[in-house]
């Protein structure tokens, strides 16, 4: 009797418990996983052996023996049944330990790029085959992964074989992670990574629903998470989440990680479309000259753009245009169920891209990887801030002036008002200027380095030659001949501005060269967007502190008088006076035209300038690309370096609005 109380018991409960087993993982998505898969499979094979063995093992013991009433086929068929469940959960619990294999965890799994072997011998591998197999991914190498994973913490195990065994990521980004502020980072933790994550508020728009980033990103890299941009884009439903990355000596790395909920109806999409567009101005403004690297589920498909310049697809590929940035993978489908291509990586530096694909995910998310190699490059300490310039010295005046009086002007003579002729004028002139004067690149030096004439630089290269040869006396004596050199072209360089400047900006060239007591500029540290909100709110701030009038002020019409003000149009030698007395600046405004270029080519330009200007002066109206102007902020006072109240704007106007 007591054996038969003790199968009961077993009977119960375990058809109580893997009953329950199967219902929980069949009956939810987010635990359809690999993991989970193996958990069905032996409880089912339990499930299976349990009514086919422990019911007739009961009937044995109160049947008398040989006395078997089911039948010969009837124990044959069970006698397979049990078998056959026992072979499957001792098979299922094999393929547990074949699946999971024990990896060793050291410094090479959590040493960055720059490591060799370990998980830098095994980064890239696409199922089982290496992305290293042809030696186009280096050690120098930052290997870039993202996943719409849908339920991050049922997956981590998964998540951390594929990193530990398939594609050792540098850097992972996880949508819809579906995690909330209960669960902690204890849990979601990965060996050799730190973890960034950000989870969906409760309050809001997005309040319903899953949500949420996770980054994991390699703990030697230095990491600074940074806030999303407030855009002001009150019915958008883009998610992002941004992190600034540095890998030992190179470059900072912009990251950012997105996430769009599938709504694309025309509104919609061109809210989104626009939050997006404004983080990556302010981002990229704040932070210039980074590597940028987004990848994300936008649910825009880029497979189903043919023929339609308006579809999701083709409007987020042309605003990632126009910000430089290219997406790395456009062929393959992302998102299984439906075949579209929703998930994206792009970056600003297409060129250093070694390698870029979809990859598929064997467990619960219906999405794929995307993946990217990107080739690592270290930052160069430059000589000076670059800029654009023309270079005018080198170009034949008269000949570039014959030139110009060929050209046929008929589009600026015909033009309605100066604002047509000066669009014309432009569109003529500035192909005809980039072919003889092209703009080049150009380093400025830096401030306090020495001007070296052709015979001192000789002198350095012989002194650089002699040292690298290890003749110390021969360089000794080029040292001492180098630096008196240097010493007298310093002299006759300062000689030379004080003779230019005169006496009166003697200060001005002298104070570079004494030094000052003043700090640096901090200027540098507030954003664009921060100086332009500040500009366009003094006029406002001082209109509503004035008080309003006591009393009302009357009208008055003006007289009506036979009289009338004309401006009379400008001539030609009057004009050709005034910009020869014009100082000759070399500063090119927003059309890219200087003073000293109008005075140069003045003999070919001034008929259409002339015109230009009398078009202005008989019209009264000004061509709105002459009220445009480059703003330079200029500190003032001892306010913080991030406070724009303590800049002053110094408007620059193009050369043609100084004439006038």
């Amino acid at each position: 009797m007591e054996c038969v109380v003790l199968y009961g018991v077993i009977f119960f409960l375990s058809a109580l418990g893997n009953t329950t087993t199967i219902i929980t993982i069949v009956h939810n998505g987010y635990m359809h996983t690999t993991t989970n898969y193996y958990l069905l499979n032996l409880a089912i094979s339990d499930l299976l052996l349990l009514i086919t063995g422990l019911p007739f093992e009961l009937y044995s013991f109160w049947r008398p023996h040989g006395q078997h009433v089911f039948g010969e086929a009837f124990c044959v068929l069970r006698g397979l049944c049990a078998e056959t469940s026992t072979n499957a959960s001792i098979l299922t619990i094999v393929s547990f330990t074949v699946e999971r294999p024990s990896v060793p965890r050291g410094s090479d799994l959590s040493s960055g790029v720059s490591g060799s072997g370990g998980a830098a011998g095994r980064r890239g591998r696409r199922g089982g085959v290496r992305w290293r197999r042809h030696g186009d991914i280096g050690n120098r190498h930052l290997i870039v992964g993202q996943l719409n994973v849908q339920s991050l913490l049922p997956k981590l195990p998964d998540v951390r074989a594929d990193i530990d065994s398939r594609f050792s990521f540098d850097v992972l980004l996880l949508s819809e992670t579906w995690l909330t502020e209960r669960i902690p980072d204890r849990l979601l933790n990965l060996s050799g990574y730190r973890l960034v994550r950000k989870d969906r508020p409760r309050g809001g728009r997005l309040a319903r629903g899953h949500g949420g980033f996770a980054m994991y990103i390699r703990e030697s890299f230095e990491i600074e998470p940074l806030p999303t941009p407030a855009t002001g884009m009150r019915d958008s439903n883009l998610e992002a989440q941004w992190v600034a990355v540095r890998v030992g000596k190179c470059r900072r790395l912009l990251i950012g990680s997105f996430y769009r909920v599938p709504r694309n109806t025309s509104q919609q999409l061109t809210a989104d479309l626009d939050d997006l567009e404004a983080q990556l101005q302010h981002l990229i403004a704040a932070q210039p000259g980074l590597t940028v690297i987004i990848g994300g589920d936008f649910n825009c498909c880029l497979l189903k753009t043919a023929n339609n310049c308006c579809s999701p697809g083709n409007r987020l590929r042309s605003l990632l245009c126009q910000h430089g940035l290219q997406i790395c993978s456009t062929t393959e489908p992302t998102y299984r169920p439906a075949g579209s291509l929703l998930d994206i990586m792009a970056t600003n530096r297409s060129d250093l891209v070694t390698r870029a694909g979809v990859t598929r995910c064997h467990y619960g998310s219906p999405h794929d990887y995307t993946r990217l190699a990107l080739r690592l490059t270290e930052d160069r300490v430059r000589a000076g801030p670059v800029v654009r310039r023309r270079c005018l010295a080198n170009v034949d005046k008269g000949q570039f002036n014959r030139q110009l009086l060929n050209v046929n002007w008929a589009s600026v003579y015909t033009a309605a008002g100066p604002e047509e002729k000066w669009t014309a004028f432009i569109n003529i002139f500035k192909p005809l200027l980039d072919l003889t004067a092209p703009e080049r690149r150009v380093v400025l030096r830096p401030e306090g380095a020495p001007p070296v004439s052709r015979d001192t630089r000789h002198l350095l290269t012989q002194r650089r030659t002699a040292l690298s040869a290890g003749r110390h006396q021969e360089y000794k004596e080029l040292n001492r001949l180098s630096r008196a050199a240097i010493r007298a072209d310093c002299r006759r360089d300062l000689q030379e501005k004080l003779h230019r400047s005169g006496p009166g900006n003697m200060w001005r060239v002298l104070r570079p060269i004494i030094g000052s007591k003043k700090s640096s500029s901090g200027i540098s540290r507030i954003t664009a967007d921060t100086l332009n909100e500040y500009y366009t709110s003094v006029a406002r701030d001082l209109a509503s502190t004035l008080p309003a009038p006591s009393k009302s002020v009357p009208i008055r019409l003006p007289r009506v008088t036979s009289g009338a003000l004309r401006i009379q149009p400008v001539s030609m030698e009057t004009l050709w006076t005034i910009v020869q007395g014009m100082k000759p600046s070399t500063f090119a405004g927003d059309d890219g035209i200087s003073v000293r270029m109008m005075q140069d080519f003045f003999p070919g330009l001034g008929h259409i300038i002339h015109d230009a200007v009398n078009a202005s002066l008989e019209t009264g109206q000004v061509s709105s690309a002459w009220k445009r102007a480059i703003i330079t902020p200029i500190p003032k006072g001892k306010q913080a370096p991030s406070d724009p109240s303590g800049t002053r704007p110094i408007s620059m106007l193009p050369a043609i609005m100084k004439w006038q």
